[in-house]
């Protein structure tokens, strides 16, 4: 049986449910990326809620107006207030409070538009190690909020059209280059920073597919040759890596106060009770009673 809390949060889940979707999603089945953009404006109103286990693609999200709590991935409870904005990056499992009434511009892309943004960034790979990461919100430059403003006024029109996007989305990296720092925009971009068309492929794909070896198979390349280009871009082994972003989404998951052990298993998969015991143990160093507990006490935090 639901509690009150419970049915509080799924009403606003259903409430949000469409915040970081536009209207067209096209899923990318091959190494090949196709660029994809669009922008949109809410009015959202206090109180509600927003959960993401997997975003599709990143997201600059600008509040034009109100206070966002955020939890993306480790990071839990930052303020996004208004006149700032934040990049969520693609596979994120987030969660946003709005504090209150709010107003929010959000731009969605994969791949940049621009042979010199995509340059931009491939600049910044040295620089990674140094300036550290840690989900921080920018303040939005007085040039800046002129772009909002303008854009706002477009989408409020009507006006949402895939060239004028792409135009927009060159505009924005200007002005980002023009009036931030480098440090300053390494600390934003910094998980998009030396994504190549392969790890974007993996991104895209890996939630499409039961194992490793079909997500070869979707890749079209070697065992070998996949195998030692997964490490290069990811750190670890193809393996490892999906078992700990069902790791993330599962605990995620398990914030919400409604769900069950049961519901868990279900959803993610699992063919018995052993086998996820096993699973928290090797993931969260836990059982799954410890992990929803854990998790329930997360949510509090953030009032979901």
């Amino acid at each position: 049986m639901k509690t009150r809390k419970g049915e509080n949060f799924q009403r606003k889940m259903f409430v949000m449910n469409n915040l970081f979707y536009a209207e067209r999603i096209i899923s990318s089945k091959s190494l090949s990326t196709e660029h994809k953009v669009s922008f949109r404006y809410f009015k959202i109103e206090k109180g509600e809620v927003f959960r993401d286990s997997d975003l599709k693609f990143n997201y600059f999200l600008f509040v034009c107006k109100g206070e966002i709590i955020a939890h993306c991935n480790r990071f839990l409870n930052n303020k996004i207030g208004e006149g700032e904005f934040v990049l969520l990056p693609k596979t994120s499992q987030v969660i946003c409070k709005f504090a209150e009434s709010s107003k929010i511009l959000l731009m969605n892309f994969d791949t940049l538009h621009s042979v010199y943004d995509r340059q931009m960034l491939k600049s910044f790979q040295g620089l990674k190690n140094r300036v550290p990461y840690n989900f921080f919100p920018l303040k939005v430059k007085s040039a800046l909020q002129s772009f909002i403003d303008l854009l706002i006024l477009y989408l409020e029109r009507g006006l949402t059209v895939d060239h004028l996007f792409e135009l927009k989305e060159k505009e924005l990296f200007i002005l980002l280059r023009g009036y931030y720092s480098r440090d300053e925009l390494v600390s934003l971009l910094h998980p998009i920073i030396g994504v190549s068309n392969f790890k974007n492929f993996v991104l895209t794909n890996y939630k499409e597919v039961n194992n490793v070896a079909e997500l070869v198979d979707l890749s079209g390349m070697g065992r070998t040759a996949f195998d030692t280009k997964f490490r290069e871009d990811f750190g670890m082994s193809a393996r490892q890596w999906m078992l700990k972003q069902i790791a993330e989404q599962i605990s995620l998951r398990a914030m919400d106060p409604s769900v069950s052990i049961k519901d868990i298993m279900q959803e993610f998969k699992f063919n018995s009770p052993t086998h996820f015991n096993w699973f928290c143990h090797h993931q969260f160093g836990c059982t799954p009673g410890k992990l929803l507990q854990n998790s329930a006490e997360k949510s509090h935090k953030m009032d979901i």
